[in-house]
């Protein structure tokens, strides 16, 4: 079995790797100060409807089902590329079958939940604000097909 010799350069470039400095945790740091402000306005558009975002169209919606659509064709891809190489049954694949794998996992996750808020929030959404989540089936059609009768903005 041979010796591993590892170099004063390869210490050098990896030293970070191994003992993470100041700059690191401040970027950690500041990634998730805008994760948590990201949460925070998410759940506040939960909350208030779309109207805190000022897409007050009747169609404002359709940036969740086109975000949920390009996540679903990344899948879709990832899935393919996967497919294609296991057929081949070459010896060089297994990192890229592995990495198109997690990607299609990573894409359908994000795309489940852009649907889901697609989906979900359609009903708030359709009149920008979120007075229609509450009510039953029947009267938030009458309600939605009321207010995309409606002329006045």
């Amino acid at each position: 079995m041979a010796k591993i010799v590892v170099t004063r350069v390869e210490k050098t470039v990896m030293l970070p790797l191994v003992r993470p400095g100041r700059w690191y945790w401040a970027m950690v740091g500041v990634l998730a100060a805008i994760v948590a402000w990201a949460a925070y306005a998410y759940t506040v558009q939960l909350q208030q409807g779309l109207v805190v975002t000022a897409m007050r169209d009747r169609i404002s919606w359709g940036l969740y089902v086109s975000t949920f659509v390009f996540f679903i064709g990344i899948s879709h891809a990832g899935t393919l590329v996967s497919a294609i190489l296991r057929v081949t049954n070459a010896d060089w694949r297994k990192p890229i079958t592995r990495l198109a794998e997690a990607i299609t996992v990573f894409a359908l996750v994000v795309g489940a939940s852009a649907g889901r808020t697609a989906s979900c929030s359609f009903p708030c959404t359709d009149a920008s604000s979120p007075r229609f989540c509450g009510t039953s089936r029947r009267s938030r059609s009458t309600s939605r097909a009321a207010s995309c009768t409606s002329t006045s903005p």
